[in-house]
Parts: C-alpha cells; sequence; structure tokens
C-alpha cells in the first residue's frame, strides 16, 4: 500500500504547487505504480500464452518407454517461445525448491502430500513377470501358466522402492489373496529394475505399458496370469492451486492425451 502521507505544497492565495521535496516524492510513487502495473500485465499475459521456461520432473521409467516424445514435441512446435526443461529422476522431487512446474509420479494408491495438485492421467496395469530361463532355471514349464500364488514363494523377488509392498491383494473375480512375497533385491530405477528381469535375476512386478513388447514377443512371460494386481497411477502433480499459467495447462493437457493413447495402443 502507497503512504498516505502527502507530497508537501507550496501554497499562496491563487494557486497551490508541489515544492521539489514533493516533487521527487509524486514522482517516485509514480515510477512505482507504474512498475506495479507493468509486473502485473506481464503475469497475466504468462497466464494467457505459452511462453517462458517449463520444468518437468519425470521418473526414468516413464521418460525411456515412448510416451513422453508426442506430448512433449507437441508442445514445443505449438508454441515457439516456450522451452521446456525435463528432469530425469526416479528420487522424490521438491517442487518449491527445485522450480518445478510439473511432475510426473507414480503411486500405488493417493498421494500422501496434500499440499500438493495430482491429478490423476491413468491407471496402469501391472503384471508380475519373469524370463522363460528364469522359470527353468527354478524348476518350472514356462508354457504352463502359472496361477497358484504359492508356487512363486521360493522365486527371488525383485522390488521397485515406490512400488515396495511385501503383502498385497490381489483378486481373480469374487476370489482375493494375499501374495506375500520378501524383495530380495531392491532397486530404485525401473529401466534398471526391467532389466535385471530381462537377464533372469528374478521376477517383478512391473507396468504392462513399459514392458508390453517383451509380453507380446514371450521374451517376458507373466504370472499369475487369471489375477489382476493393483494398478500404479501415474499423476501429473503441482504445487499451484489456482491462476495455472497456460504452459502449465497446455502441458496438462497433452499428457493426459498421451497417456490414454498410449494404453489403448498397448491393449489392443
Amino acid at each position: 500500500m502507497v503512504s498516505t502521507i502527502l507530497p508537501e505544497r507550496d501554497r499562496n492565495t491563487r494557486k497551490i504547487a508541489l515544492t521539489e521535496a514533493g516533487e521527487v516524492f509524486y514522482q517516485g510513487c509514480k515510477d512505482t505504480l507504474a512498475t506495479l502495473e507493468k509486473t502485473q500485465q506481464q503475469l497475466n499475459d504468462l497466464k494467457r500464452t505459452s511462453t517462458g521456461d517449463l520444468r518437468i520432473a519425470s521418473p526414468a521409467g516413464i521418460s525411456c518407454c515412448g510416451m513422453l516424445g508426442a506430448p512433449l514435441k507437441g508442445l514445443i512446435e505449438s508454441n515457439p517461445t516456450l522451452n521446456v526443461q525435463l528432469i530425469v529422476k526416479d528420487e522424490p522431487v521438491d517442487l518449491v525448491s527445485e522450480r518445478i512446474d510439473l511432475a510426473l509420479v507414480v503411486r500405488i494408491g493417493s498421494l500422501p502430500d496434500s499440499r500438493l495438485i495430482a491429478r490423476k492421467l491413468v491407471n496402469w496395469q501391472q503384471s508380475l513377470v519373469a524370463t522363460p530361463e528364469f522359470l527353468e532355471r527354478n524348476g518350472l514349464d514356462p508354457a504352463v501358466a502359472i496361477n497358484d500364488p504359492a508356487a512363486l514363494a521360493p522365486l527371488n523377488y525383485l522390488c521397485h522402492e515406490i512400488l515396495l509392498s511385501e503383502n498385497y491383494l490381489i483378486s481373480r473375480g469374487d476370489t482375493q489373496a494375499k501374495l506375500s512375497l520378501s524383495p530380495r533385491l531392491v532397486v530404485n530405477n525401473m529401466q534398471t529394475l526391467i532389466g535385471l528381469v530381462k537377464e533372469s535375476v528374478g521376477m517383478a512386478r512391473l507396468p504392462q505399458p513399459e514392458i508390453h513388447q517383451e509380453l507380446r514377443t514371450g521374451r517376458l512371460i507373466a504370472l499369475l496370469p487369471d489375477w489382476d494386481m493393483p494398478p500404479a497411477t501415474v499423476y501429473a502433480v503441482t504445487s499451484q492451486r489456482e491462476s495455472q499459467p497456460l504452459k502449465v495447462r497446455a502441458a496438462l493437457e497433452a499428457l493426459s492425451q498421451a497417456f490414454q493413447d498410449h494404453v489403448a495402443r498397448t491393449a489392443s
């Protein structure tokens, strides 16, 4: 708020004029108000146009499996003054301190931090998978579907740390069962985990969109194929509740469409 102290004035019986000090005060206030108006206009412009820098954080698994190319290509081609920086990391991000405009997060269940604004992009179905070589090494026939959860207990179980759970419910129709698997190896990077499974180190619970090609070719085999596992939900997370700049809204729409399209393609 501008000070209520009035600038000094010289006055006589016919007119009033500002003193030199009053003129300095007046010009200073005028310049300050002009700067505030210009800043407000710039903020309004940011909300109306996709311009400036857009910082997006994404786990390596999402970044490496062909889901970000199309939406990012569309964003930069449709918005010539928008510059996108993609930060790839599996570790948790602090949106405020790292100046992240939008973060992609994979979770089972809801996000714990209520201060963040999360938009659900898609549910990823998961499969417990292993290579044929791994199954043969453990005395199991890859050609015979394994639908008994108890048969998996002796096998090496590998797990991503964000999906870490020794016990979780699986379902087959109206039947539910608790699958108890103790991880022998925990990894903090999805692509590393997928690579270890492909190298027959063990079995792992993996999002289907990231391994659909391997499942189609038989390089990986789905264990417990008749059972449904808890899905992994992909969220787009922002720290602002209102007045999102257009660049963030445009990114949200592009990512949402891309994830839906990817799931439709891999399911067909």
